[in-house]
């Protein structure tokens, strides 16, 4: 007596008869007879994963944090005769194990021969993703598999070193101010900038002090509004007064 089955047009069946004869069935109706036994049904439709690696280590040795998302279908067409017993395994996780761990040979020995920075260059990681999908299309075919594409969904740097990367520019751009400032002030006072200089620094200081806490302005006893001119001290027989922007600083 023949049984029937149904299968969907993404789904075959394996059975086997005696004496460990294998036989892929599908799609629509299949017939088993008495000497055959069902062993798996199995997809053969798009597989789409989500597969996060760290620490990919660019050419000049960046830590890089990458997902790729790998999207394959299990092909009947290179199923070879001599694998056919091994469908069962291949299926409970063979094949999803085999696509991550080439993907991520792959992608680690590519990445390995890139700058980091040269990854944000305009085509570089679409030429990166046909790059990874056609190798790793070549290596997963004697499994059946079939890659149909690899994204590169995000590529960044560990959350400490992104910081570390931050703080750098940050200083950067604070030096590139601070000639900025001393450019102009060397346009305003020409030569004699080395004699403003002092009255510059107690300038910016206040300035700084100014942003960053005013308060202190206000109960500072050097700059004491109802406080009378000092004294004029002398040196070399020239009476001078002191600078009224020089200010005690507290002691921590």
């Amino acid at each position: 007596m023949l049984k029937m089955l149904k299968m969907e047009p993404d789904e075959r069946l394996l059975a086997v008869s005696p004496v460990n004869r294998y036989k892929v069935l599908g799609p629509g109706r299949v017939w088993l007879t008495l000497r055959q036994r069902q062993v798996i049904r199995f997809s053969v439709g798009f597989r789409a994963e989500m597969i996060y690696f760290d620490s990919v280590r660019s050419a000049d040795n960046i830590p890089l944090n990458v997902t790729v998302q790998l999207l394959y279908r299990v092909n009947p067409e290179l199923f070879r005769p001599d694998m056919l017993h091994r469908l069962p395994g291949l299926d409970g996780g063979g094949w999803k194990s085999i696509a991550q761990w080439h993907t991520e040979y792959v992608l680690r020995l590519l990445v390995g021969q890139l700058p980091w920075q040269s990854l944000a260059a305009e085509g570089a990681q679409a030429r990166l993703e046909r790059q990874l999908a056609q190798t790793v299309r070549e290596r997963v075919k004697m499994v059946a598999l079939e890659v149909v594409s690899a994204a590169l969904v995000k590529v960044a740097l560990p959350e400490s070193l992104q910081q570390k990367f931050v703080e750098a520019q940050q200083t950067q751009l604070d030096a590139a101010a601070r000639a900025s400032v001393l450019q102009q002030y060397a346009e305003i006072f020409g030569p004699n900038l080395a004699q403003a200089m002092p009255l510059i620094l107690q300038w910016e200081l206040m300035n700084s002090i100014h942003k960053n806490n005013p308060q202190f302005l206000l109960t500072s006893g050097g700059l004491n509004l109802g406080a009378k001119m000092p004294e004029p001290a002398t040196t070399n027989g020239q009476p001078h007064f002191p600078s009224m922007y020089q200010i005690q600083l507290p002691l921590q």
